[in-house]
């Protein structure tokens, strides 16, 4: 049963008991003393009968016109505050004794025989008021009890019953939570061991495939020395085949650096010269698509130790995903800056002041369509690209990311609001004394 369904079904036997105790009590004692009371006045209208019948058979023929006589034999009284009167076959009054009975009355009559024969009735009568009062009395005590019972028999169990509601909802949200991250957990164990799978795939594949790219590759140079200066299309052949060889080598090589953690080492870094060096490094591929290149770099930049060659990497994958963004005719740039950014609380105390670190931000915003919808989070997780088919194998931004966690960095891409995507990578910066002691290492 649902629970607002129980909820109803409560209220109403609440309401139910609460009617029942107002209204039963008081009912059950007027009707008990109203059907005492109707008893007594009967009694008292055979007792009167009676009398009235030996004054009859006294007084034969005249006993209808003795009014007085009469009247004081109806005044002889076997209950109090009763009025009686004697009527004959006629209903004709002959004798009548006012008590003083005022309001509601209950009435009772008895039959006058004269030699068997019925000549008339005495019809008693007394008021039932002290009854009804006495039974609004009860009425308003019960009144009293039913709202008190009222409120237990509703308030307690609806009590119980949505704190026992809510114990289940709390118990379904645990367990909901429970189950999601148990799904979670599954999902990330499934992925680990699909990484693994890679990283070995990735091995077998850097030592079948490495050294026939390397004899092709010396090969390629070999023919291209010895091809004649005149035939262009020879030579033309020769370095399609070289860029085909070199897309090769560098698939397996970032299968390789997904898959495969190498020694790193951390070294004191200027990186707006590692910047400098991967836009000197892309600037080929930039200037065949006609992309201008703006600088705006930081002059003075805080410490900073880390893999040069992995951030080289980093760098380099930005600027090249950005050109490829942008197709053609466009513009990246390229910035570096101080910032600073929150940390934990400086003291263990709650509502310390707040730390805050030095860092630098290395940011790439190109003029291309920006990230689609709904990629999100999707674009650094392996083998997803949005790139057409032979353009990309959807690990840069994954080797990306966990090179700059690495570093203990932060590495997000959004779209701009003035078009296109922006690339934000943050590096914690270090002190000067650990620049010093990192130079001296």
């Amino acid at each position: 049963m649902p629970p607002h369904a129980i909820e109803t079904y409560i209220k109403r036997v609440a309401l139910l008991s609460s009617a029942l105790v107002v209204f039963l009590p008081p009912a059950f004692l007027g009707l008990l003393e109203t059907r005492a009371l109707g008893t007594e006045i009967e009694i008292e209208a055979r007792a009167k009968a009676s009398l009235i019948e030996g004054f009859i058979v006294r007084n034969p023929d005249v006993w209808r016109f003795q009014h007085e006589h009469l009247k004081d034999i109806l005044q002889t009284e076997v209950l109090p505050h009763t009025a009686a009167t004697l009527i004959d076959s006629n209903e004709n009054i002959l004798a009548h004794v006012d008590s003083g009975v005022r309001g509601i009355t209950l009435s009772r009559s008895a039959p006058v025989r004269e030699f068997g024969e019925v000549v008339g009735h005495i019809r008693i009568r007394d008021d039932v008021n002290q009854i009804i009062a006495v039974s609004l009395l009860l009425a308003i005590a019960c009144a009293l009890l039913a709202a008190a019972m009222y409120w237990i028999l509703r308030t307690v169990p609806l009590t119980a019953l949505r704190d026992s509601h809510e114990q289940q909802r709390k118990e379904v949200e645990r367990r909901t939570k429970v189950e999601l991250e148990l799904r979670s957990t599954q999902l990330q164990l499934a992925d680990a061991d699909r990484l693994e799978s890679v990283g070995r795939l990735a091995a077998g594949v850097a030592h079948e495939v490495k050294n026939p790219l390397a004899i092709i590759r010396l090969g390629v140079d070999y023919l291209t020395h010895q091809a004649p200066a005149e035939d262009e299309t020879y030579r033309a052949v020769l370095e399609d085949i070289r860029d085909a060889v070199g897309r090769a080598d560098r698939i397996v090589k970032d299968l390789l650096n997904f898959s495969h953690t190498r020694a790193q080492v951390r070294t004191p870094l200027d990186l707006n010269a590692i910047v400098e060096n991967a836009l000197r490094l892309t600037s080929h591929d930039l200037n065949l698509r006609r992309i201008v290149v703006h600088r705006s770099t930081h002059e003075r930049l805080p410490p900073f130790s880390g893999d040069g060659d992995q951030l080289l990497q980093v760098f380099i994958n930005l600027i090249v995903n950005a050109a490829q963004a942008i197709e053609h005719d466009g513009k990246i740039t390229v910035s570096t800056r101080s910032t600073r950014i929150a940390t934990a609380p400086s003291s263990a105390a709650e509502g310390g002041p707040t730390q805050t670190d030095r860092a630098i931000v290395v940011a790439v915003q190109d003029t291309g369509p920006g990230l689609p919808s709904g990629a999100g989070d999707r674009i650094f997780e392996p083998f997803f690209t949005t790139k057409p088919v032979g353009e990309g194998t959807g690990l840069g931004l994954a080797v990306a990311r966990n090179i700059v966690q690495w570093h203990g960095g932060t590495l997000v891409l959004h779209n701009n609001q003035n078009g296109g995507a922006i690339a934000l990578v943050t590096l914690k910066a270090g002190t000067e004394s650990d620049h010093e002691a990192n130079s001296r290492c």
